[in-house]
């Protein structure tokens, strides 16, 4: 079986490669076989395994880099945001009340807790968790949109 000659030498070799039955060498013979052609495996293993290990080494604690340059992000896009404490009570109510009827955006699980009794200091906090939530998905947004 000899196909026809490829254009790319390299696969050619591969192809090559595996027309020989690799029952026929031991892999002392392949290896001896690879150095009578100038080559030097264990050198290229070394080689390879050291660019591998190196490059493992840089990625392996990769995911801080990201999770601290995406805390940062979200940090400096909800300290933009202004509190709800320094509002009056009147638009704390009424926001606060958008937020129960879910038409006031992303808002903190609420399932939970006891609105009944909540002062107008505990529903401003809350309001500011739900205007951070919302803050984080709308950067989330513009990130996915421009990667």
């Amino acid at each position: 079986m000899n196909p026809e000659k490829f254009e790319y030498e390299p696969l050619e070799n591969v192809f090559r490669g595996f027309e020989i039955d690799p029952q026929e060498s031991t892999p002392a013979e392949l290896k001896q076989s690879l150095v009578e052609r100038g080559l030097d495996p264990d050198g290229t293993v070394s080689a390879v395994k050291g660019l591998v290990a190196d490059y493992v080494k840089s990625k392996r604690l990769s995911w801080k880099d990201a999770a601290i340059k995406k805390r940062t992000e979200m940090m400096e896009a909800t300290q933009r945001l202004v509190s709800w404490a320094t509002k009056g009570e009147k638009e704390v109510e009424a926001a606060f009340t958008k937020l129960r009827n879910g038409t006031y955006g992303p808002s903190p699980n609420l399932a939970f807790r006891n609105l009944s009794n909540l002062s107008i200091e505990e529903k401003a906090r809350i309001l500011d968790e739900a205007d951070s939530l919302s803050e984080v998905a709308r950067k989330n947004s513009e990130s996915n949109k421009n990667p």
